[in-house]
């Protein structure tokens, strides 16, 4: 949960300080990127199956260094874990744009 949240504060100290100093563009590049990377991080732990297979592969491997299954996971939480796993990540996100504006 701390990793998440410190991954989303990451992410919007980036967003932050490219939008302040460099322009709307690169800013959305930087967030579309950390989007596209919890969106195939989620759909991997939910076990949906994509068609890239090295990215399969890729993905398994990450998966493969938690101590817990996905399917630990979403027998535990259920239709909550999207929100859940999501939270973190957008209170860091915020709080790291915050912090991204103010050093900018």
């Amino acid at each position: 949960m701390i990793y998440i949240f410190a991954q989303g504060g990451l992410a919007g100290m980036v967003t932050g300080f490219a939008v302040r100093k460099l322009n709307k563009a690169i800013a959305a590049a930087v967030g579309l990127l950390f989007l596209v990377v919890n969106v195939l991080w989620i759909a991997r732990m939910m076990e949906i199956d994509l068609t890239i297979p090295q990215l399969n592969a890729l993905i398994d491997n990450l998966v493969d260094l938690l101590p817990f299954t996905p399917q630990e996971l979403v027998e535990s939480y259920g239709p909550n874990l999207g929100t859940l796993t999501s939270l973190p990540f957008i209170g860091g996100l915020l709080v790291g744009a915050w912090i991204g504006f103010k050093l900018a």
